[in-house]
């Protein structure tokens, strides 16, 4: 309880600096995106948004009031009028194509293999299996084939959000983001799957081989990128 209360002093005081420095640039999208001051404060919210999510996930049922308030940087979000998504990935792409000046590839960066899970296997199974190898998604696979994606964000608006009896028992298929899922190839570069992040506004893309299942590459991986 002390961290998330540390994560949520954290948070606001990097959300009212954006929203300073917006007001600043008088908060017009194509100045913000390209600012260097919103870009190291945004991605230190980040890294703060992305802790608060596992922590406030891994407390399931008990989760308190203020694990509502963390899910989401509302008010960096309002202050340069963009989804977290697209924001996330304007300053990714912007700091990717300054420093690299390359196409660096997917399958450089990506997580493999991927982790994933049955449809008819329970929510405490996913979370398990998300605790155990440190990810915050899990792709649904049957018999060979991606039939959906499970994600961290699935668990929060779907499930910790609702009034869920805890004896109630929640199988993946039921809460999972269903076929067609967003992928990309594996060698497709970087700068690519930041916009494909962003148009869709999804946070993890399955990584493929001609139609394969390989890997999964979501937006923390940007962070090895361009640290």
């Amino acid at each position: 309880m002390e961290e998330l209360k540390e994560i949520e002093q954290a948070m606001d005081t990097l959300s009212t600096k954006i929203q300073a420095r917006a007001s600043q640039l008088n908060a017009d999208v194509v100045t913000t995106r390209s600012d260097p001051v919103i870009s190291d404060l945004w991605r230190d919210l980040c890294r703060h948004h992305r802790k608060a999510l596992v922590l406030c996930t891994g407390m399931g049922m008990d989760k308190p009031e203020m694990c509502v308030k963390l899910e989401k940087p509302r008010a960096c979000i309002e202050a340069l009028h963009l989804s977290e998504e697209e924001t996330c990935c304007a300053v990714f792409k912007r700091i990717i194509q300054a420093r690299t000046g390359a196409a660096r590839k997917v399958k450089d960066q990506m997580s493999s293999p991927a982790v994933t899970i049955g449809a008819d296997e329970t929510i405490e199974a996913a979370l398990s299996l998300m605790r155990k190898h440190d990810v915050g998604s899990l792709i649904v696979m049957e018999k060979g084939e991606i039939k959906g994606i499970l994600t961290e964000g699935d668990l929060i608006s779907k499930i910790f959000n609702r009034a869920t009896q805890p004896s109630e028992k929640i199988f993946v298929k039921q809460i999972m983001t269903s076929a067609p899922v967003v992928t990309i190839d594996q060698e497709a570069d970087m700068m690519t799957a930041a916009a494909l992040m962003a148009k869709h506004n999804v946070r993890h893309l399955p990584v493929t081989e001609r139609g394969t299942l390989v890997g999964m590459l979501a937006i923390r991986d940007f962070y090895q990128e361009v640290s």
